[in-house]
């Protein structure tokens, strides 16, 4: 991981929590106001009575409604409406290709996953949003955008899907992967705020330069299939500083 994107994914991150933090001040419950019911020239109720002569019928009372609670506009952590219209989304995680071979001069099978945006309640049970996307294998992966939809199951878990592109990081098929910006999906169970499983499915493509490094028969270009997890919000804040902790402690 060159030392420029540790400070650009740093950025990002402490903007994402200033915001999360500056939101959640804003945030603020407006109780409800009282039902007015005009009493003017309505008689007493003794006197009501005493003129009907039900003295013994009474009346039953209208109770004032409960105060109600207005959704927060913005908050860190996800939570379905109307508990908040809108939310951040912080994940990091790793996934694993399940491909026997995931691309021709591929460095690593595994990847480091790295997503921060927001989404907004469209109602109780969808919400849409985008999230800047990196990944990041041995010497190898790209960077992007992706437009992600949810599905509330309940309170706490949800379907997520997205689609995107995924720009590489190198044009070398043999010095950092190689491939040409690629579609990227993804799905993922999200369970509560703390993590998600997940799966991904990626385009490849390989310009080989020169063009003789291709052995015969050899495709360049295919598709890519992704397993893994997440984790989310305070979980993954703490794995994304050790994680760099530990980059720059082994750094060369």
């Amino acid at each position: 991981m060159a030392p420029q994107t540790v400070r650009f994914a740093a950025l990002g991150l402490a903007t994402v929590l200033l915001l999360g933090l500056a939101s959640h001040g804003r945030a603020q419950q407006i109780p409800g106001q009282a039902a007015h019911v005009d009493t003017a020239g309505t008689p007493p109720l003794s006197e009501s009575k005493a003129a009907s002569g039900l003295d013994t019928v009474s009346t039953p009372s209208v109770a004032e409604p409960n105060a109600t609670h207005q959704p927060h506009g913005m908050t860190f952590r996800s939570h379905p409406y109307p508990q908040t219209e809108a939310f951040f989304i912080l994940d990091l995680g790793f996934v694993s290709c399940v491909n026997s071979q995931p691309f021709p001069g591929a460095h690593s099978k595994g990847r480091s996953l790295l997503d921060i945006g927001m989404m907004k309640n469209l109602g109780t049970r969808w919400a849409v949003g985008a999230t800047f996307h990196d990944e990041r294998g041995d010497n190898e992966g790209g960077a992007g955008l992706m437009v992600r939809g949810r599905r509330w199951l309940g309170d706490h878990t949800a379907i997520d899907v997205g689609t995107g592109f995924l720009s590489p990081f190198d044009n070398d098929p043999f010095d950092g992967g190689g491939t040409r910006t690629a579609w990227i999906n993804q799905a993922e169970l999200r369970l509560g705020n703390f993590g998600s499983l997940t799966a991904e499915m990626q385009t490849w493509h390989v310009d080989y330069n020169p063009p003789y490094y291709q052995v015969e028969g050899e495709p360049d270009h295919g598709l890519l299939w992704y397993g893994g997890g997440e984790i989310s919000y305070l979980p993954g804040v703490i794995a994304y500083l050790a994680f760099g902790l530990l980059v720059v402690a082994t750094w060369d």
